[in-house]
């Protein structure tokens, strides 16, 4: 039962000399023995505030109204007992240290309010005893709220966490690496491979791998010790068709067993392009580079912890050089603070930025245009630990762009300044654009005329 400890006494000292406020709810009839209580509590360190209340309805009230500390509750009043004031405690499922107080309860009584809820019993007669049992059941309480304030946080992050997996735009799979058997599959991986989400979790990778099991094990084995986090594969899909895909997979921890969460992108259009290219592989090198993505992964700070090669024929460096280079060192500043600002904002909402463009300067000094993907990347604790992403080079769209918008530019000031009248009209001879020559010759500006028929230009009778 409840016992004083060597350090609890230890304590009393302090608490005198600095007392302690503490907001007492006193289940009692007697306005006396609710005062001796009181004194008791102030010999021990304490300035409580109290309020005494006789009834159920008075206690609810009380409890409803008020924020209280402890409950200090005689065992039987005329209209009130012990029992029933634990049953209203519960009910309320506030968690409340409640210590039974009475003049004389046998050791049987005491027991089974203990096992309803009490939290300790003194007797009347020994109230040296209640400051001490009071500062115990309030460290108690106080350990109790920090471990529910964790388990909500906690629950939180997986909230989080299960809402990025089933809403994720990405097809992802979660494995067993020792089986094979899916455990969880998102929404993205049921359209993807034609199966619901509840049949993907009854079947095993082996099904849908066109590898043999033999084969997919060691697959497994890679994934899981980390030796490889890129894949890849064929699989299957439930119409029987067949698709090239390339997998992400990290190792995460999960009731103390290793789960391998895999990401999967289908790439069955980009390996039909490789293989139609083969032939001619030394000429159309440049272009099987530009369409294969680059995959890194940055730490907080923004320094390189791991990328493929094409992440270093994309920036111009080789692989010993980048790894732990900071991305931002890869661009001017004004492009710098872009980078930083689509970073920062993932890392403040958890959500990822799917497609940014950024100018990158690669090695040899030659500026060229890369659309990046970013995300959070999490340890197999579930904790964010940097950033992951897919990049591609865009510099070619980029250019054209350019090159248009300067042919538009030219040929814009060529019919400005042309000394003869050119108009475009739509099917219809409405007037869509007319040069500003027809100013000096007709009178009009051009754009009275934008909209008007190109017959407002020729005389009725002609």
């Amino acid at each position: 039962m409840a016992k004083n400890t060597e350090s609890e006494m230890s304590n009393l000292k302090s608490k005198i000399s600095n007392p302690q406020s503490l907001r007492v709810l006193m289940v009692e009839d007697s306005e006396d023995d609710a005062l001796l209580e009181i004194r008791e509590l102030k010999k021990g360190g304490y300035n409580p505030v109290y309020e005494r209340v006789e009834t159920a309805a008075a206690m609810k009230k009380a409890l409803k109204e008020k924020q209280w500390d402890i409950i200090l509750c005689d065992y039987k009043l005329p209209k009130f007992n012990a029992p029933s004031a634990i049953a209203v405690l519960k009910e309320t499922n506030i968690d409340i240290p409640l210590i039974i107080v009475s003049g004389a309860i046998g050791e049987e009584t005491a027991v089974e309010c203990m096992r309803l809820g009490a939290h300790d019993y003194i007797m009347k007669g020994n109230l040296s005893r209640l400051y001490v049992a009071i500062a115990r059941e309030l460290d108690e309480a106080n350990s109790r709220s920090k471990r529910k304030q964790a388990e909500e946080a906690l629950n939180e992050s997986e909230a989080l966490y299960r809402k990025l997996f089933d809403n994720h735009a990405a097809v992802k799979l979660m494995i067993d690496p020792d089986t094979g058997n899916i455990i969880d599959a998102n929404d993205a991986a049921a359209n993807f491979y034609g199966w619901s989400r509840e049949k993907l979790k009854q079947m095993k990778i082996q099904e849908i791998n066109t590898l043999s099991p033999e084969e997919v094990k060691k697959e497994l084995e890679k994934a899981r010790t980390q030796k490889r986090i890129h894949f890849e594969f064929r699989h299957r899909r439930a119409d029987g068709s067949i698709r090239n895909v390339e997998v992400f997979s990290s190792k995460i921890e999960a009731k103390g067993k290793d789960i391998l969460h895999s990401i999967i992108h289908d790439i069955t259009e980009r390996k039909l392009a490789e293989e139609a290219l083969k032939d001619s592989e030394e000429k159309y090198r440049n272009i099987i580079e530009n369409i294969e993505d680059g995959y890194y992964e940055v730490d907080f700070n923004g320094n390189f912890t791991f990328f493929n090669d094409s992440m270093c024929r994309i920036l111009g460096y080789p692989q010993e050089e980048m790894m732990g280079m900071n991305n931002r060192q890869f661009t001017d500043k004004e492009n710098a603070k872009k980078l930083f600002k689509t970073f920062n904002e993932v890392y403040r909402t958890g959500e990822p930025a799917k497609e940014f463009d950024w100018q990158i300067i690669r090695k040899d000094g030659d500026k060229r245009y890369i659309e990046v993907s970013v995300s959070l990347q999490k340890n197999s604790s579930g904790k964010p630990i940097g950033f992951r992403g897919i990049s591609r080079d865009i510099s070619e769209r980029k250019q054209a762009e350019e090159v248009l918008l300067e042919s538009e530019k030219f040929f814009k000031e060529i019919t400005e300044n042309s000394s003869d009248i050119i108009i475009i009209t739509d099917k219809n001879g409405d007037i869509k654009y007319c040069s500003r020559s027809i100013e000096r010759i007709a009178g009009y500006r051009p754009e009275e005329l934008i909209g008007r028929s190109a017959l407002t230009l020729i005389h009725p009778d002609e």
